[in-house]
């Protein structure tokens, strides 16, 4: 690199010259990764050759964003261990981005040095799916999987009897029982095992979950495997209002989220989930079997007559840096729940006749939170109690006419007044790829006017028709599926007319890929390839758990999800990686030959 000045190797390019840094001569190494002459990743080394080499800074940086995004990491002062080995200790490190920065200053004021490195410090860091995960894309079928449970605070610690209910793929739930050393041996279908779920619950501990789901690859389920049961202790909290009073009768939900869980594979987690309790008289709620980890708590309390608190681990349960979650184990957590106001109506068609049955939502998004929701009574009436202060999006539904969406202001002066048009008739008949009707598929509506509001669903008949009466002007996004076959199709957009229309069920995307060497221009015999969501201004945001492996060249890859762009990127060993074109999701087939360009030390390509 010093004789040439720079080195190109793929799309990634490499500099090194000297500069000046803070009153003194430093080298500067940078790498960018380039496509197309874009600079889409910038990362920056300076290296002080008169202070052994060693390192004063660094910057990870994104060029094409807009706007940047940037990371930092600055040496202030270094120190020596008693060995006379340098290090930093003093230093600064923060993160940018768009209406946002933070710098902190870090000291070191205490150094273990170690005899020697720790073992497998320098391997390649693996996912906790990894070892669950069928390279071959062939799945790994055993005749059962024993489960071993143990007390993870007490090593040998006895357990009281463990009560197990299992679930595979889309069977019903079976109970089980482990014997009395919390051995239990699980019998496994021959067939391909794509979701294996195992909750157990002892007494004086937290229930715990094990699941493994298919993804990307086909599973590679374990023949033993071991879980940890933590014993649990109890929690508990009160409720008042804005004058201190005990609220009694309110509902407290509590579950954890996020930790160990998440959308992957493998997951060994606290079964802590929508936990229901009453507050008593004097507003106080207990809740039993919780675990010592308390991240990533949640919580939403409720009460009539109060808009609902809810909050999670992101949000208000920050201010446990305030409130600690000790809070939570001797009974001193307080949530103050605020007077609400109501809001009601009449819901009537055109005519003026009323409309009963009418659904009233709060919100934009019913799916992914917990809305109030109401319906009208038989003469169109209809309230909604304990609704906050200020401006909220409000819903009708009804299944003969117009949905109709409004902002309001709370509280208003007056009884609000609605009246529904009659619905358009919105007619499909949905059909495979060869033109073969799909019967007893689910139909429902997703988004309409950037809202997620609507509760329509219906099934396709024996001639795959399905209908909607009370259909909007507006075009509104559809999800087809069926489990018994495992078709899916979400985010079909479709608008009501006079004629029949046609739905085919086929993949919003379907990737035909062959890879090859670059070189050598034959099949590479194993290949990874990853999805990632293409966003504006940014790079792809790599789906990790959809990674697919395969074999002999070829692969196929599909997704029922439409709407948005996806990229591939694709992986061997002995190869750089590709990263194919932008790919939309409109029922879109891609038939592609990509050509991986061997690295240094890659015999394969000579041995062919």
């Amino acid at each position: 690199m010093l004789s040439g000045g720079n080195l190109v190797g793929g799309d990634f390019r490499y500099s090194l010259e000297q500069v000046q840094w803070q009153g003194r001569t430093v080298w500067k190494l940078r790498q960018q990764f380039t496509d197309s002459g874009k600079i889409y990743q910038q990362t920056t080394f300076l290296v002080d050759p008169n202070n052994e080499d060693a390192l004063v800074f660094s910057e990870l940086t994104f060029p094409s964003r807009n706007p940047d995004v940037k990371s930092q990491w600055i040496a202030q002062e270094f120190g020596r261990s008693p060995g006379g080995i340098l290090y930093p200790a003093r230093y600064q490190r923060g993160h940018a981005r768009k209406n946002f920065s933070s710098m902190e200053d870090v000291r070191v004021v205490k150094l273990d040095v170690l005899d020697g490195l720790p073992a497998g410090l320098t391997e390649r860091p693996q996912s906790a799916d990894a070892p669950y995960l069928s390279k071959t894309g062939r799945p790994v079928v055993h005749t059962q999987l024993a489960v071993d449970y143990v007390n993870a605070k007490e090593s040998g610690g006895a357990l009281p009897p463990v009560t197990v209910v299992m679930r595979v793929n889309q069977s019903n739930a079976v109970q089980l029982q482990a014997d009395s050393q919390g051995h239990l041996i699980i019998s496994l279908p021959p067939e391909e095992i794509t979701y294996l779920e195992v909750r157990a619950k002892a007494a004086g501990f937290a229930p715990q979950v094990v699941r493994w789901r298919k993804q990307g690859d086909p599973l590679k389920l374990p023949e033993r495997y071991s879980a940890k049961l933590w014993p649990a202790s109890p929690v508990s909290g009160k409720v008042i209002d804005e004058s201190g009073r005990p609220v009694a009768g309110a509902e407290v939900q509590l579950w954890l989220s996020g930790v160990g869980r998440g959308n992957y594979v493998f997951g060994d987690f606290f079964d802590i989930s929508g936990l229901k309790m009453r507050t008593d008289s004097d507003g106080i709620w207990t809740s039993k079997d919780f675990p010592d980890d308390l991240r990533g708590l949640s919580y939403r309390v409720s009460a009539q007559g109060y808009p609902a608190s809810t909050d999670s681990g992101s949000a208000d349960f920050r201010s446990f840096a305030k409130v600690p979650y000790s809070a939570l184990r001797d009974g001193s957590w307080v949530v103050t729940l605020r007077q609400g106001v109501p809001l009601s109506g009449i819901v009537s068609d055109i005519s003026g006749a009323p409309v009963s049955g009418a659904r009233l939502v709060v919100g934009r998004d019913a799916w992914g939170t917990n809305l109030p929701v109401v319906t009208a009574g038989a003469r169109g009436g209809f309230e909604l109690n304990g609704l906050g202060v200020g401006p909220i999006v409000l819903t009708a539904e009804s299944p003969l006419h117009k949905p109709q969406s409004m902002e309001l202001t709370l509280p208003l002066a007056a009884p609000l007044a609605i009246r529904l048009d009659k619905g358009n008739v919105l007619r499909g008949r949905v059909v495979d790829i060869k033109g073969k009707p799909c019967a007893g598929l689910n139909v429902g509506v997703d988004t309409w006017k950037n809202l997620r509001t609507l509760n329509f669903t219906t099934q396709t008949d024996d001639e795959g028709r399905f209908e909607w009466q009370g259909a909007p002007d507006e075009p509104v996004s559809y999800s087809f599926g069926g489990c018994q076959n495992r078709e899916f199709l979400n985010g079909l957009w479709l608008k009501a007319g006079a004629d029949e229309q046609i739905v085919v069920m086929k993949p919003a995307l379907r990737l035909n890929a062959k890879v090859i060497d670059a070189v050598t221009k034959l099949p590479i015999e194993s290949f990874r390839l990853t999805s990632g969501r293409v966003y504006e201004n940014g790079d792809p945001y790599w789906e990790k758990t959809s990674t697919k492996s395969y074999e002999n060249g070829a692969g196929v890859w599909e997704t029922g999800y439409m709407g948005g762009r996806l990229a591939f990127l694709i992986e061997a060993e002995g190869y750089a990686p590709l990263q194919t074109p932008d790919c939309e999701t409109q029922q879109t087939e891609i038939t592609a030959t990509y050509e991986l360009k061997p690295v240094s030390g890659n015999n394969a390509a000579a041995r062919k």
